[in-house]
């Protein structure tokens, strides 16, 4: 049943990939400075360590460690609550937005999928495509992208009717802002922002 799941790979880089990219437009338009990009490591070197370890470790981190630890306030507290502190460790303004976009839908895989396997093939295939997509042009790769989207999309509502896993029932839980703010998130949130900004 997770193989449908990956279905919708292709949705998950492009929206990662258009909310950065609207985020770098929104910076460019208020004067906000864009960090510049970082020389890249050798490729082994790059792909061991910015594609395999990162998110290994974030993954195992967020979605093994955290979000277990706030399913008992809730599947929503969970989802948000993990997405939030992935994006505040990034560490700065511009990468936050998509950081946090992506944070919800690693969320959202890992509640259901039931496994971490589902959300880190996606990280690890938007960090491969963060290394790599240095060399192609914005268009092209947003062509690539889309047309994967459609397909994916496609693919994913024909199996899933026969695999129910984005769309079953799941019983609701009212009190989701309560239950985050009782939760033990907003000190780390606070904890987290003060690191990102001081």
């Amino acid at each position: 049943n997770a193989g449908v799941l990956l279905l919708l790979l292709p949705v998950f880089l492009l929206s990662v990939a258009a909310v950065a990219l609207l985020t770098g437009r929104i910076f460019s338009a208020v004067g906000l400075p864009i960090p510049a990009k970082q020389p890249l490591s050798p490729l082994p070197l790059a792909l061991l360590f910015d594609v395999w370890l990162i998110a290994l470790s974030e993954e195992f981190f967020f979605r093994g460690v955290l979000y277990p630890l706030l399913t008992g306030y809730g599947d929503l507290p969970a989802v948000f609550g993990t997405a939030l502190a992935f994006s505040l460790l990034h560490g700065n303004l511009f990468q936050i937005p998509y950081a946090f976009v992506a944070g919800i839908l690693l969320g959202f895989l890992r509640l259901y999928s039931g496994s971490l396997l589902i959300p880190f093939l996606f990280h690890l295939s938007n960090n491969l495509g963060s290394v790599l997509v240095g060399d192609i042009p914005p268009s092209l790769f947003f062509l690539i992208l889309g047309a994967g989207t459609v397909s994916g999309l496609l693919l994913f509502f024909r199996y899933e009717r026969k695999y129910p896993l984005l769309f079953r029932p799941r019983p609701g839980r009212p009190g989701f802002a309560r239950d985050l703010l009782l939760s033990p998130f907003p000190f780390f949130a606070i904890v987290m922002l003060l690191n990102a900004f001081l």
